[in-house]
């Protein structure tokens, strides 16, 4: 008789592999991965509780949790100073917010105008990428903390 296939509740991981030998080097399972710190250490939201963010430090294995301001789809700059969330709200949102890390203070906002799917970070942490349900994509400039087209 065959099995029924085995399902998992909360089968997120980060994994991070070693890119020379193709080793994994760390697995943090039940997370998912919020932004790289630094070249060393990255964030990693824990998937069971949206407000715990863990620094792990993936050479030495050293991970210190701390609190996070509402995780749920919060986007992390590269170096995790800021986040970005995106509001949905008819008429006063559909706009793209960045939040001090640290203090969860908004710094700045920037109105899309249509229904957000999706939020990303440039590289160098210096813009945001919007796209919105009726094929928008708009990049928003946050160098200095105020946002503009």
């Amino acid at each position: 008789m065959r099995q029924p296939p085995q399902l998992w509740a909360g089968a997120l991981s980060v994994s991070v592999f070693d890119r020379a030998s193709g080793n994994t080097i760390l697995t943090l399972t039940e997370h998912r991965l919020a932004a790289w710190a630094s070249d060393e250490v990255l964030l990693a939201a824990e998937a069971q509780y949206n407000t715990r963010l863990v620094r792990c430090n993936v050479r030495s294995g050293a991970r210190t949790t701390s609190r996070a301001r509402d995780m749920g789809d919060n986007v992390y700059a590269p170096g995790g100073a800021y986040y970005a969330t995106m509001s949905q709200r008819p008429y006063a949102g559909r706009g793209v917010y960045v939040h001090d890390a640290e203090t969860g203070a908004q710094l700045c906002s920037a109105y899309h105008g249509a229904t957000l799917i999706h939020i990303s970070w440039s590289p160098d942490g210096g813009r945001i990428a919007s796209l919105a349900s009726d094929g928008t994509i708009a990049v928003w400039t946050v160098a200095g903390k105020e946002a503009g087209p």
